[in-house]
C-alpha cells in the first residue's frame, strides 16, 4: 500500500517536472519530493531493523524515487525505444523489491513468563524501541501465573531482528515461556444452502414478532423448558451472567434492555456486529413485543455482557483474548461465550492455556464455536481444549453444515442450530447469519438458565447433563449430540430438588 500512494505521487510529480507547460511547478513539486524522502528516511530509521537492513532499504527506496521521474523523463524528452524498456525494467524491479522488503517487516508481539526475582532484570534488558510492561492483571493472581506474563510490544520490526531479540531472550533460564502474541480472527458468518429455514408458529410463552422465524429456538424445545421451569415452582434470585468475548456489543440495542451490564470502563459499542449477534440469542428481551426471543427465561435468568476482544474487522491477538477471559472471570462471569478462534500450536500458546485453567479454577464455564473450516476441531483453538464447550451448526434439517468443523475428537462437543439464525444487529436492527458462531450463543444460553438454577454447576456436570438430554443426529459422530434444552433444564432442576 506504501508503495502504491508513493509510486502514484511520484508519477504525478514527474509529469509536472518534465512537462514544458508546467515547468513552473517544476521546483515546488522537486521541494516536496525532497521533503518526502527525507520523511521516508526518518521512517526507516526509526524502525526496529539491523543497521545492515536499514541501509539497504534507504538504497531501494532512493531509487525508487529516482527511478520513475527518470523513466518519465525518457519517455517525454528522449523518446529512446531501448532507454525507456531498460527503464520499465529497472523500475518494475525496484518496485518488486520494495513489496519484498516491506513483506519483511512484522507486527508480531511477544508474551513472556518471568520468574518473580528476574521481572526488574527484564525491564533493564537492552531491547531497543520495544515497549515491555505486565501482560496480565487478574484479580485472583494466587491461583495463577499469569500475573507474571509480561508484553513486548514492537511498533515496526524487521523479521531479521525479531528472531533475534526472540533467540537473546530465550538465553535466559529465568525467562520460564516466551511465544509469540499470535493475530487470531473471529468466525467469519458463513453462506450456506443446505436448507430452507422455514418460519414456525410462534409458542403461547414467546410473542415476540421475530420468534416464528427463530427455527432454532423451536427445535431446541425452548418454550417447553420454559414451562417445565413453571411448573416446578422454581423463581430466579440470581441472574447468570455471560461474558460475550468479540468485536462488542450494541448495548443500548432496543431487545437487550436491563439485561445487559457492563464490565469496569469497558463500552457496550460494537461496530462490526458479530458480538451483537451472539449475544442476542443468549440474552435478548422476551415478550416485549420487539425482535426475537432468547434463553432469558422471564427476563430474569440472564444478564450479558461483552468485551471487545477483536477489533473492528474482526481480527485480535491471543494478549487481548486472554485479557478478555481475565477480566470476565474478575468480574464474576458464570459463563464466558466465545465464538472466534483459529489454527492452534499448544506449545506457542501458553498463556491462552493458562488463562483458560484460571477460569476453570474460578468455575466459569467457556463456550467456544467449532470453527467453519469444515475440518476437524481438535486443530483449533479455544475450541480445542478439554475444558472448552465446542458447539458444531447444524441446519433446519439437523445436518450437520457444510462449513462446519468436526467436534468428534474434542472433549465436549455438542451441536446446535447454525444456519439462518435471526438476531440483533450491530445498527439497533435484527439480520439472520450462518456459522458455528451463530452455534455457540444457543449452548452458552442453556449453560446460564441452568446455571441460574443451580448456582455451583461445574462444566463437566453441566455437560453431562446436556449429552444426556440431546438427540443423537445423523451427524452424531462427527456433530456431537444436538441440544435440548426442555430435557436439560428438567434433569437440572431434579438435581437442584425442584
Amino acid at each position: 500500500m506504501l508503495t502504491l500512494f508513493i509510486g502514484l505521487f511520484v508519477l504525478i510529480a514527474s509529469l509536472f517536472i518534465s512537462s514544458d507547460k508546467l515547468s513552473v511547478y517544476k521546483f515546488p513539486i522537486a521541494g516536496f519530493l525532497s521533503v518526502l524522502f527525507f520523511g521516508i528516511m526518518f521512517t526507516l530509521f526509526s524502525t526496529e531493523m539491523t543497521l545492515y537492513e536499514k541501509i539497504g532499504w534507504s538504497i531501494v527506496t532512493s531509487l525508487e524515487l529516482i527511478a520513475v521521474p527518470l523513466f518519465l523523463y525518457f519517455l517525454i524528452e528522449e523518446k529512446s525505444v531501448p532507454k525507456i524498456i531498460a527503464l520499465i525494467i529497472g523500475t518494475a524491479l525496484v518496485m518488486f523489491a520494495q513489496e519484498l522488503r516491506e513483506g519483511e517487516l512484522v507486527e508480531k508481539d511477544l508474551l513472556c513468563l518471568v520468574s518473580s526475582e528476574h521481572e526488574v532484570d527484564l525491564l533493564n534488558l537492552d531491547l531497543g524501541k520495544a515497549k515491555v510492561g505486565k501482560a496480565f492483571d487478574p484479580k485472583y493472581s494466587e491461583v495463577t501465573e499469569l500475573d507474571a506474563y509480561y508484553s513486548i510490544a514492537f511498533h515496526s520490526i524487521s523479521k531479521s531482528r525479531y528472531e533475534d531479540i526472540t533467540e537473546y531472550l530465550s538465553s535466559f533460564e529465568w525467562i520460564e515461556d516466551l511465544e509469540s502474541d499470535d493475530l487470531i480472527q473471529g468466525l467469519i458468518p458463513q453462506d450456506s444452502d443446505l436448507a430452507t429455514v422455514l418460519p414456525v408458529e410462534p409458542g403461547v410463552q414467546l410473542n415476540d414478532p421475530l420468534y416464528s422465524k427463530q427455527w432454532g429456538l423451536q427445535a431446541v424445545q425452548l418454550t417447553q423448558a420454559f414451562e417445565i421451569i413453571d411448573r416446578s415452582g422454581f423463581i430466579p434470585s440470581k441472574q447468570a451472567k455471560v461474558v460475550v468475548l468479540d468485536t462488542g456489543i450494541k448495548g443500548n440495542h432496543e431487545d437487550f434492555g436491563s439485561n445487559v451490564f457492563t464490565i469496569g470502563q469497558n463500552k457496550l459499542v460494537d461496530k462490526n456486529g458479530h458480538g451483537t449477534h451472539c449475544a442476542g440469542t443468549i440474552g435478548a428481551l422476551n415478550n416485549n413485543g420487539k425482535g426475537i426471543s432468547s434463553f432469558n427465561y422471564k427476563n430474569a435468568a440472564i444478564a450479558v455482557s461483552g468485551i471487545q476482544v477483536l477489533n473492528d474487522r474482526g481480527i485480535g491477538t491471543e494478549s487481548k483474548i486472554v485479557n478478555g477471559i481475565v477480566e470476565a472471570v474478575d468480574a464474576g462471569a458464570d459463563v464466558i461465550s466465545m465464538s472466534l478462534g483459529g489454527l492452534g500450536n499448544p506449545l506457542k500458546q501458553r498463556a491462552y492455556k493458562r488463562a483458560i485453567e484460571y477460569a476453570q479454577i474460578n468455575n466459569v464455564i467457556i463456550v467456544s464455536a467449532a470453527g467453519n473450516s469444515a475440518s476437524n476441531a481438535k486443530r483449533y483453538l479455544p475450541t480445542a481444549m478439554d475444558y472448552v464447550f465446542s458447539v458444531s451448526a447444524l441446519d433446519a434439517n439437523l445436518k450437520l453444515a457444510k462449513f462446519s468443523n468436526s467436534v468428534k475428537d474434542v472433549s465436549k462437543g455438542l451441536a446446535a442450530p447454525g444456519v439462518g439464525i435471526i438476531s440483533t444487529d450491530e445498527q439497533g436492527d435484527y439480520k439472520e447469519a450462518n456459522g458455528t458462531s451463530m452455534a455457540a450463543p444457543f449452548v452458552s444460553g442453556l449453560i446460564a438458565l441452568m446455571r441460574c438454577i443451580d448456582q455451583d454447576l461445574s462444566a463437566s456436570e453441566a455437560f453431562e447433563l446436556l449429552e444426556t438430554s440431546g438427540i443423537v443426529t445423523d451427524s452424531k459422530g462427527h456433530s456431537g449430540v444436538f441440544i435440548q434444552a426442555d430435557e436439560a433444564i428438567r434433569l437440572t432442576l431434579d438435581r437442584s430438588g425442584y
